[in-house]
């Protein structure tokens, strides 16, 4: 099978490239939790799984693959068919630390009416940090759970493209794995220790110092130190752990020191520095 219309999904151009570069191949169930963790939008994700179903050579894959294709199907149906007594939650957040705009609406089109209006209203262009909803809720009555109440949601891009469906009453015996626990693609190690980095979060685009090789122990993401961190920043150098987290591979990019930030890069080079000298890295 050619592996690229897959690895093509990976957002790390780095990672990528290495992959050409080394003719690493991953296996069909490696390719799968790849489509399903890192297309962008739910069309290209739809297409990634179909395309493994149709070249796969793992009869057990193909058969997973194709109960995910249902659950895409259907879960896309039940979130956009109104139901007896449920209501449409638009939810805009323009920035990580904006206010949570709502509206409540009778259908997903209105839903989708509401997130326009709103961005024409009030000048707004979504970005990458924004973080655009459509949630689906069963109105409760006195007798009813309250867990029972959100039944699903739609998250959509910055062009309002659908990136993701989810209908969670189906998810149950429909997951990526057979028996719910994380699996991890083993990606080739193109991170180098100490070498600065850049990612995005919830927060926006984050920089950091990446601390060790992939190969070291048996955890494939990336051991990252933000490098604006408050730690970071006070020059709290020994504290730095508290400043650490872990980052999926292919969202991590290597960069030049001199694409930093001012702060970030003078603090890249101090941190660089101490954990040298101790021999850290």
């Amino acid at each position: 099978m050619d592996q690229t219309p897959i690895t093509d999904l990976l957002p790390s151009a780095r990672l990528r490239e290495a992959i050409r570069d080394t003719g690493h191949r991953f296996t069909d169930r490696e390719l799968l939790l790849m489509a399903e963790q890192y297309a962008a939008t739910r069309k290209q994700r739809v297409n990634a799984l179909e395309y493994i179903a149709a070249c796969c050579a793992d009869p057990r894959v193909r058969e997973k693959v194709e109960d995910r294709l249902a659950y895409h199907r259907d879960a896309m149906e039940r979130m956009l068919s109104p139901e007896k007594d449920t209501v449409y939650a638009a939810e805009i957040r323009t920035e990580p630390d904006a206010y949570n705009e709502h509206y409540l609406c009778k259908t997903y089109a209105a839903a989708l009416r509401a997130i326009r209006g709103f961005c024409e209203e009030y000048t707004v262009a979504l970005g990458d940090n924004s973080s655009v909803e459509v949630k689906k809720y069963r109105i409760l009555d006195e007798n009813d759970d309250f867990s029972e109440c959100e039944l699903g949601e739609i998250c959509l891009t910055k062009d309002l493209e659908i990136a993701s469906a989810d209908y969670w009453p189906l998810e149950e015996g429909h997951g990526v794995t057979d028996d719910g626990t994380l699996e991890r693609i083993r990606f080739p190690d193109v991170l180098a220790p100490c070498s600065p980095v850049a990612f995005t979060d919830r927060q926006g685009k984050q920089y950091g110092l990446q601390v060790k090789s992939l190969r070291e122990g048996d955890d494939d993401d990336a051991c990252v130190i933000c490098l604006d961190s408050e730690s970071v920043n006070a020059q709290d150098l020994s504290g730095f752990g508290n400043a650490h987290c872990h980052v999926a591979i292919p969202l991590v990019e290597e960069i030049p020191p001199e694409q930093l930030p001012e702060k970030e890069r003078a603090n890249y080079f101090r941190l660089a520095a101490y954990l040298k000298d101790r021999g850290m890295i």
